[in-house]
C-alpha cells in the first residue's frame, strides 16, 4: 500500500511539473534586442523554404 501512495504522488509531481514547463513560444525584449526570430510563429510558412531555393513547396 505505502509503494502506491508513494508512486501515485511520485507520478502526480511529474505529471504536474511538465504541464507548468510548456509555455507559449514568445521572444523576450531582450532577446528582440539582441536580433533573435523565431523560426515557426504557429500559424504560417511566411520565410521558410525549401532546400536549395528560394519558395516553399506547394505541399
Amino acid at each position: 500500500m505505502r509503494k502506491v501512495v508513494l508512486l501515485s504522488i511520485l507520478f502526480t509531481t511529474l505529471s504536474s511539473g511538465s504541464l507548468s514547463a510548456q509555455k507559449n513560444n514568445v521572444l523576450t525584449d531582450q532577446e528582440k534586442q539582441e536580433g533573435w526570430t523565431l523560426l515557426f510563429d504557429g500559424k504560417s510558412f511566411d520565410g521558410w523554404r525549401k532546400c536549395n531555393s528560394t519558395d516553399m513547396a506547394a505541399n
